[in-house]
């Protein structure tokens, strides 16, 4: 499956290094990559990559903050009076506590994350339960963390683990993360090494990648007294844009950091091993092309035109239109093809906000539709399968052309059609209904009630 956003054409890709859960506030390091950020960004692990385990706040000029970390899952939330409002539907929840000047993040299962208001920085993950991560030390930028502590209690056992973050000084005053390590220790015993990541960064020098953009990175373990590597995944990108970009591409000679190929472990250890390969490192594109998982080409907007995977062996290709309708949850504003291998094609139509309206499925003269409409709010409350699909047209916002309440392409008494029903004062799902057809009776599937909704 493509790591393409259909709403944006956007490239979203992610990788765990570290992981450490089964007990207390699960951990790691887990970076995700993202094509269309506002901005080229660099926040310590190359650019365009960010650390889900590293979120921060961005203070807008208008007072909206953004909740970072994850570089295609941004939390948005606008002034009101008395705190803040969450967007997009969403149901965290934000506040400032101005007598620690301090932002707390709360999620729907009651883990609170609090961050700096001055910076911005992520300092504190609490569970519902109590357990905590907390940074302890900042590097020296006083942005990212040096040192992070999780603990939690099974029985009568204390088990602690710390990730370590070591860092090397990069152009423009920036920091880089070098290695991150897991230590862990019961009780007050001894600390012992568990697993580590190592980084390694462009320097510029070389069409292969820009000025910190990341280049390695390798996962080791510690067994029989050393580390042992457990793979190695190598990225490149490309320097600049296509020829005919667009008036908002960066000024002539600027890095554009976008990933062009991605080769993870297992393909690493069979590019490193073949003969005419003596540095995977240095070695051609078109050699390796013949061994990496993915390959992307872009428009002059950022987005995926063509994917390639596995050496190659499969192509995707992707083209993106727009529509004049109005911003609407209901209103289709961009539309996404993408023609497999096969000579098939998805079609996904996608509102303002990304969020997928209709996703169509072609071969040759057949097609499948499947249908999502939402309220007010953004949330789903109504999605129609296939089998209550009947077709639909571009001219119409809605594409299912909906007059008082029934759609032309929905079909009233035939295919499965699921609805949902909300808490009005918190959003909570409070029933999930299926019908027969547009204008079958609902039938209850599930009921939910609450003991406390915000």
């Amino acid at each position: 499956m493509a790591p393409v956003r259909y709403g944006t054409g956007e490239l979203a890709i992610s990788s765990v290094d570290l992981a450490s859960d089964g007990f207390g506030i699960p951990w790691g390091h887990t970076r995700s990559y993202a094509s269309r950020l506002s901005g080229n960004a660099h926040v310590g692990n190359g650019y365009n990559w960010q650390a889900e385990q590293w979120p921060y706040l961005v203070l807008r000029e208008d007072g909206s903050i953004v909740v970072m970390g994850t570089a295609h899952g941004a939390l948005w939330f606008d002034p009101v009076a008395g705190g803040y409002e969450a967007g997009f539907g969403l149901k965290s929840l934000l506040t400032h506590d101005s007598s620690t000047n301090s932002y707390t993040l709360v999620d729907l299962d009651g883990t609170a994350t609090s961050f700096d208001a001055l910076t911005g920085r992520f300092y504190r993950r609490a569970s519902p339960s109590g357990e905590t991560t907390e940074v302890l030390a900042a590097a020296s930028n006083g942005l990212y963390p040096w040192k992070v502590r999780r603990w939690y209690v099974a029985g009568a056992t204390l088990t602690t683990e710390e990730y370590l973050y070591e860092y090397q000084s990069a152009a423009g005053g920036n920091l880089l993360l070098q290695r991150v390590t897991l230590r862990r220790r019961v009780d007050s015993g001894y600390w012992n090494n568990v697993a580590r990541a190592q980084y390694t960064y462009y320097d510029g020098t070389d069409s292969r990648g820009g000025v910190s953009d990341l280049q390695t990175v390798t996962t080791q373990v510690w067994a029989a007294s050393q580390w042992q590597d457990t793979g190695t995944s190598l990225y490149r990108y490309y320097r600049e844009l296509p020829a005919g970009s667009s008036s908002s591409s960066p000024p002539a000679g600027a890095d554009v950091h976008l990933l062009k190929y991605v080769v993870n472990p297992a393909a690493y250890e069979r590019l490193a091993a073949d003969p005419n390969v003596p540095d995977p490192l240095t070695a051609s594109d078109w050699m390796v092309s013949q061994y990496a998982d993915f390959y992307f080409e872009y428009d002059d907007d950022r987005r995926v035109t063509r994917e390639s995977v596995n050496g190659g062996s499969q192509t995707y290709e992707f083209s993106y239109s727009e529509s004049a309708h109005a911003d609407a949850y209901n209103a289709w504003k961009h539309k996404t093809v993408e023609t497999l291998p096969d000579g098939n094609e998805n079609v996904v139509y996608s509102n303002y906000a990304g969020q997928t309206m209709l996703s169509v499925f072609k071969s040759g003269s057949d097609q499948w539709c499947e249908f999502w409409k939402y309220n007010d709010e953004g949330q789903v409350i109504l999605h129609a399968n296939p089998s209550a699909v009947s077709g639909y047209d571009e001219q119409y916002a809605d594409l299912l052309h909906e007059v008082s309440g029934n759609f032309e392409y929905l079909q009233d008494s035939d295919g499965l059609i699921e609805t949902f029903e909300y808490h009005a004062a918190s959003g909570y799902v409070t029933a999930e209904k299926i019908q027969q057809g547009e204008t079958g009776t609902a039938i209850k599937l599930r009921e939910f009630e609450y003991t406390f909704c915000p």
